[in-house]
Parts: structure tokens; sequence; C-alpha cells
């Protein structure tokens, strides 16, 4: 062990160094003071430093570079450590030693003119440069542990913190250690302070937060109807208006039965007006977990998050009242366009609207449904003038007139089919686009438009292998489904695009009218690798081109490089692609059609012959899985055409003038009419219905549908907001139509108001020469004519009438049928005309 005193001695002696004024180290070097006393400038070679250095190290006692600090006396320090051979010698510092030094600092010859004796220890210089009370005399600092404390650990010195830092780092340290605990106690639950509307979320999970914010606002949203005014004076009369059923029937029959009240009424769930918990719930536990890591969790435990609440309605409804209000109380703006027929293009005429502000009703409806109390507003119009003028619409039917002048060819391998401008012009769409100064009326060949009509040429449907949609089925006790599958065939927006880039001189068209076409969100991976290998493949043939290039060089004689079609080429080459399904089942899901029952209808046809099964068999596959937006007429003659032998149909027994023939087509009204019963008592709407000519007793009474295209169709309107998935079902001897989807509850009650007599039948005689002699059969049997009439009331699910139908069919009477022989002809005939007299 040793003591201060000895410590303080070696010390002294193993570095070159003291204490300046009592705080300020300098570096001083007896070597160097007498090498600038004499005025040698030349410096010191490191060599001598080094052996200094090892001299001093041997001098000092035995501990003194590396004292233990236990037995070390108190007050004491750990001995210099030098660090041998040091490449470089840093600048000191206050309270900093230079060790091990290679190249000693030059002495300041204007505060020092001695030299110092390294064996003696430093001696102060005269001047009374000591600390104060040292008679001109500098003692050596009394605390030397406190002067030197980087000296411990050699390398560079540790600086003392001051108290401000110190609490600094103490904050930030429980700072660090309070987010911590907070992350584990927080871990899948919203941070404490965050608020959905007047809901306190903090603490919770997702799916707690999910079911408090949907038990607090949905109720709220459905408590009340919404009252929609068309002025301020209306809404201040404060007037009982009508509530009237939100539909389509509504708006076109506005002008015919204007409304008893001054507002329009609607409920929030006619809207499918929800409150979005789940999005709301995710977006309460982002809170601190994003950018806002730190500040957001510091502003939901001080002041608090509060996310706004905000109910979503379906677009599709949405839309709908949008249309029916400006039918209502205004009129739509209608842009002057172009029309074909004929072979020629012809403008129509336009109209400024007015019209109601989407976003301001959709504001005003979000507003009202978080409303307490009163839930009425003033329905926003405005007026808007037409963007284009008869000059402009002109203007583009000369362009589209002149464009298929000529026709166009489309060509797939060895194929070739000739598009005349009498079928090129119905491909032709317009839009409007928007200009610095005006707005000008485009054609184009639209994607959809043409798709169809290339689908309609014969052959060029049997390129590749057709998309398949989603196929539901029911057997009257469980709804079946086989998925979707993508499918090749050509592709029609580059068909579109070359065709734009021909007629018009710009390929870009349809992507200027917003007609990109999509695949649906479950095929996107799909897509995804599909361009990747095309990309691939694309590139590996490149490489390949252009290294066969560089191999061969130019193009052997006789081998001509691949002409590039000519830019007035009329001339299409129809590539295939990927082709993707138009309904899928995730679709079907979003669109809620899979999973109630609305209605449902069965017919039977036991004794029916194997033609007329057929046929019907193959019309219900044509009809089943329809799908039908809100607002849609659906029709069985738009979708079938006519049923003719070159669609498969055969011939079976129809009913025609009153009598029983053979028919191509025959036994297709059993399925007209087994929809036509599903959709009555379903209580949606009947645009067109047609009875038989003559009554058929299989059926109920009045309750019949009859088809011949184009003359008898029959329709009706799906007037709700909500799509309806209509099948149709059969087996051997029966056929059921089922209609799924949001049920309306519409409740329907019927009456049968009407029943008269009609004209009675005739009786017909013929004779078949295949009966033996004297026989007589009746081959159909007469029904007299008569008149049903049915009326049909619809009600919604608070018992207020939406619908009023009444359907009659007149029925004329049905001939009877007598075959016989030959020979007893005139007698059988004979015998009939006297009953019909006597009847």
């Amino acid at each position: 062990m040793v003591d201060a005193k000895s410590y303080r001695k070696s010390l002294s002696n193993s570095l070159p160094l003291y204490a300046d004024s009592g705080d300020k180290a300098r570096k001083r070097s007896g070597s160097e003071s007498a090498a600038k006393a004499k005025g040698d400038s030349k410096k010191l070679k490191s060599k001598k430093t080094t052996k200094a250095a090892k001299s001093s190290q041997k001098s000092a006692p035995k501990g003194s570079q590396k004292p233990s600090s236990k037995s070390a006396p108190k007050g004491s320090v750990k001995g210099p450590k030098v660090v041998k051979g040091s490449p470089k010698q840093s600048k000191a510092t206050k309270g900093e030693r230079v060790q091990g030094t290679k190249k000693p600092p030059k002495s300041n010859p204007s505060k020092t003119s001695k030299s110092f004796n390294s064996s003696n220890g430093p001696k102060p210089p005269k001047g009374g440069q000591g600390p104060k009370g040292s008679n001109g005399k500098k003692k050596p600092p009394k605390n030397l542990g406190k002067a030197y404390p980087s000296s411990i650990d050699g390398g560079k010195p540790k600086k003392r913190l001051g108290k401000g830092a110190k609490i600094a780092i103490a904050a930030i340290l429980l700072l660090a250690i309070g987010c911590g605990i907070d992350v584990l106690l927080t871990k899948d639950k919203i941070h404490a302070g965050v608020h959905v509307g007047s809901v306190d979320v903090g603490g919770m999970t997702v799916d707690e937060a999910k079911t408090a914010i949907n038990e607090t606002y949905q109720p709220m949203i459905d408590s009340a109807d919404i009252y929609m005014y068309e002025s301020e004076e209306a809404m201040e009369a404060q007037e009982k208006p009508t509530k009237i059923a939100f539909d389509y029937e509504t708006m076109l029959s506005f002008e015919k039965n204007p409304l008893e009240g001054p507002a329009f009424v609607i409920s929030p769930a006619t809207l499918g007006a929800t409150i979005d918990s789940e999005a709301l719930a995710q977006e309460a536990y982002a809170v601190g977990r994003g950018w806002d890591f730190f500040f957001g969790r510091v502003r939901g435990y001080t002041f608090g998050v509060e996310i706004d609440p905000v109910v979503t309605l379906d677009q599709g409804s949405f839309t709908a009242l949008s249309e029916m209000l400006t039918g209502a109380l205004g009129n739509a703006m209608v842009n002057p366009n172009i029309a074909f027929s004929e072979g020629t293009f012809t403008t129509t005429e336009g109209n400024d609207g007015y019209m109601v502000v989407d976003d301001k009703l959709m504001e005003s409806l979000q507003k009202m449904m978080l409303a307490e109390g009163d839930r009425a507003f003033v329905v926003p119009m405005q007026n808007v003038k037409m963007q284009v003028d008869l000059r402009d619409a002109q203007k583009a039917a000369d362009k589209a007139q002149a464009a298929i002048t000529e026709p166009i060819t489309l060509e797939y391998n060895d194929q070739t089919w000739e598009v005349g401008p009498d079928v090129l012009g119905s491909w032709v769409a317009t839009y409007v686009e928007e200009g610095t100064f005006s707005d000008s009326l485009v054609p184009y060949i639209s994607v959809p438009l043409a798709q169809e009509g290339i689908e309609s040429l014969k052959g060029i449907g049997s390129i590749g292998t057709p998309a398949q949609n989603v196929k539901f089925s029911y057997d009257g006790k469980e709804l079946t489904w086989v998925d979707a599958q993508t499918g090749i065939g050509p592709n029609y927006y580059e068909i579109a695009s070359r065709l734009n880039t021909i007629l018009f001189n710009d390929g870009e068209l349809a992507t200027n009218a917003g007609e990109v076409p999509e695949p649906p969100s479950e095929f996107a991976d799909e897509l995804a690798e599909e361009e990747a290998e095309e990309a691939k493949s694309d590139a590996e043939s490149e490489a390949a081109s252009e290294d066969e290039e560089a191999a061969d060089g130019e193009p052997a004689e006789g081998e001509a490089e691949e002409a590039e079609p000519e830019a007035d080429s009329r001339t299409v080459v129809i590539n295939v692609t990927t082709s993707y399904p138009k309904l899928t089942y995730e679709d079907a899901e979003k669109l809620q059609v899979t999973g109630h029952l609305i209605s449902k209808h069965r017919t039977t046809y036991k004794w029916a012959s194997k033609e007329k099964v057929h046929n019907i068999h193959l019309i219900s596959d044509m009809l089943t899985n329809s799908l039908i937006a809100p607002g849609e007429t659906w029709s069985v003659n738009d979708i079938t055409g006519a049923c003719n032998a070159s669609k498969g149909f055969k011939e079976g027994g129809s009913i025609i003038g009153g009598k029983i023939v053979s028919e191509v087509g025959g036994g297709i009204c059993q399925v007209a009419t087994t929809i036509y019963d599903a959709v009555f008592y379903a209580g949606y709407p009947i645009v067109e219905r047609h009875n038989h000519s003559t009554y058929v007793a299989s059926y109920d009474d009045g309750m019949d549908a009859a088809l011949s295209y184009p003359y008898l169709d029959f329709k009706f309107k799906n007037n709700t907001n909500n799509y309806i998935l209509l099948l149709v079902d059969y087996d051997d001897t029966s056929v059921t139509c089922s209609l799924w989807g949001i049920d309306p509850e519409y409740v329907v009650k019927t009456e049968q108001i009407r029943w008269d007599k009609g004209e009675e039948y005739k009786t017909e005689v013929v004779a078949n020469e295949y009966f033996s002699s004297g026989k007589v059969e009746v081959n159909t049997y007469g029904v007299n004519g008569h008149i049903i009439g049915i009326m049909r009331y619809v009600y919604d699910a608070k018992g207020n009438l939406v619908d009023k139908d009444y359907f009659e069919s007149n029925y004329e009477p049905k001939t009877q049928i007598i075959e016989c022989a030959p020979d007893v002809l005139e007698q059988t005939k004979k015998k009939y005309e006297d009953e019909d007299k006597k009847s």
C-alpha cells in the first residue's frame, strides 16, 4: 500500500504535467523547455519521449500505476495508465492529461522562462500566478483524484455530468421504462384516453370496442325516420308528411301522383345505414402504434384522443335516393349526344338540370342519423349546366361517321370476320372530356359494347374456354354452389384499343372513359403471377432475340424481317388472354344474396312429353343464376331471345289460338309461370305479364304467364336497394323458382275480385285415317272462356301499403277436339253441332 505523498511523487515523475491556476492542465516537458531556452527549434524525437516514459514507470513505486480501489487509502485514485508507443497525441482539454505522447506540444515562452527539473518535480513559475493565498507560489492541487479523473482508464477523458443533464437522463429512463410497461399492459388493447364519439374504448380489445360502438350507435341510427323537405318554408311549417315507399316506381309516378305532404320520409334501414364499428375499432387501436407511437399515447393519457363516428350508407341505395329526389323535385342534366341507327349517326338534344347535390345530401343524411331529436333537413339542390352543346355533338357524330365508312377485319389464326359499318357503329360510345376552356364530346369504341358485338359473331365464341360464373342451385332444402373459374378468351380490351387507334388515332380512349377492366379480387394473385411470368418470358425472348441478331448479323438472303403492321391497316389480330367470371361466390356474399330465401314456387309436369321436358330444362339453364341489381327490370326474352331450333329447342305442345299445337319451344311457358308466381308472392312490381290464350287447369287461377318471342314477355322490377339472385332448378317432373337476397319483408295479400263467365267453347271434329271403323275419341276437352281478376296488396314490415296492383286474365274458350274414323265423320259432326245449338 502506498501513501498519498509517495503516490503524488511517483505521479509527478511519470508524467511531465502540472495544473496551472488550479484548473487548467498544461503540458510541459523539461527537455522541450531547455530546447526552447537555447533557441533550438528542432523537434524532439519520439524515442526520447518513449524512453522518458519507461524511466518514469520504473521509478514509480510498486502499485502506483494501477492501484486497487479496495487497497488504496481514502481519497486516493488509480495510477495513470501509460500507453506505450501511442501513435498520436490528443489535444489537451480542461481537466485532461496527455499520455504516451509521441510529439510533445511546444511550450509557451511568454509564460515561462525557466526549464524544469523533472527529477525534482515541477516548480511553479514566479510572478504570483499561483492560487490565491499562495504568496506567489503555486501549490499542487489538494485533490489530485478529482483533478485527473480521466487518467484512470487511459484513452479519452470522462466528463462529469451536470445536475440538469442527470435529471434529463433520469426522465428519459423513466419514460422508456414507462413506455415499456405501457406496451406490456396494452398489448392487444386500445390505449387509454381513446374515444369513438361518446364511447370510451380505452383498455378494450378491438372486438370489445367493435361491440361497444355498435351497441351504442346502431340503435341511435335506426331510432327514427328522416324527413327531407323541399324548402325551408315547408320544413318550418312542420306539416305532417305522408310516408312513401322508397322505390323507383315512386320516382316515375311522382308527377302523376304527387305526395300529400311536403316531405319525403325514409328510414335509415332503407338506405342500408350502419356504423362501421370494425373500421372505427381498428382506427382506435392504431392510435399510438404507428408514427405517433409516443405522442399518440401521451396525448391519450393527457388530453384524450377522439375519433368521430361516421355512418356508412349503401352506395347503390344512396344513388337511387339521389335519382329519385332529382326526378321528384327537379330534373337530371342530360348532355347532347349521338345515336346510331341503320348505319348513320345522328345527334340527340340535351337539357340543363336542377339536381341533388350528392356530397351535401350524404353529409346531411349522416349527420341526421346521429342526431337526437328532430331529423329533418332541406334537400340540397343546384342548377347544373350542360357540359357540351349540339355543335359538340355534331362534331362527334361526324367524326364517328367518318371512322366507320370502311369495314374492319378481325383475324384469329386462319379465321377472319369482317365487321361492316352497320355493326361497327353499334360499338361506339361517347364520354365528355374536360378541357382548359371548354369540354368536348369524344366518340370511342367501348370495350363492353365491342365484347357484346364480337361474342355474337358466328364462330368467335369457340376461341378459348369461357370463364364460368359461380353457379348456385337449390334442392328445396339447402343452397349449394360451384365456385367461379377463370377461362381463356379474346383480349377485348386490346381489340378495343387497336380499333380506337385505327378509327380515332387514340388507343387509350377506352382508358380515358374509365373502361379499364379489373379482374375480381379473388384472382389478383393469379393475375400478378401471370404478369410476372409474361414479363419474364418477354425479357427472355428479347434477350434471345438480341443474342441471335448479334450472332447472325444481317438477315440471310431471302429472309425478310417481320414487318410492323401499317398504321392505316384495318385488320385487328385477336390475341387471347385470361378471361374472368362476372360473378364469383365472394361477390355474391358481398351482395348478400346467399343467406336468405325470399320466395319460392314449384310447378309440376308429370305427363309432359320428352320434348317438352327437354325445353323446360334448357330454358331453366338459361335463366338460372340471374343477378338482378337494384332498380333493374329483369326480362325473360332479353336473356333467351328466340327459343328456336338453332339454340337446341325441340317441338312441344303449345296453346295457340285456343288450340294445342306442336311448336318449337313448347313448354317454356311452364318456367315463366313458375317465376311469375315466385315474384308475385315476393311482392316485387310486375312490369309485363300475359296470360295464356286459354285457361290452364294445372296452374292456379289467373296465375299463369305466357311467352312468345318477341311479342309476349315476362318482366319484373327489383324496387329494393339490394340485389336479388334468381334460381331455376328442376328434376324430371317439376321446376322450382327461388329468389334469394335481403328480404324486403313485404307482406302480400290477394283478393279475387272478378270471375266472369266468357264465351263457351266450340267443338271441332276431325277424321283420323288410322282409326278403325266407327271409332270416336276426344282428343282435347273444351273449356269455356272466362275472365279472372286478382288484386294484389303489398305491405311493408310496419303494415304500410306500398303497392296495389290489379292483374286480369282474359281467357278465350278452349276448342274441344274430337277425332273419329273417316266412315263416321259426317255423323259425328252433326251430333256435336246439335249439342252446340242446344247449349
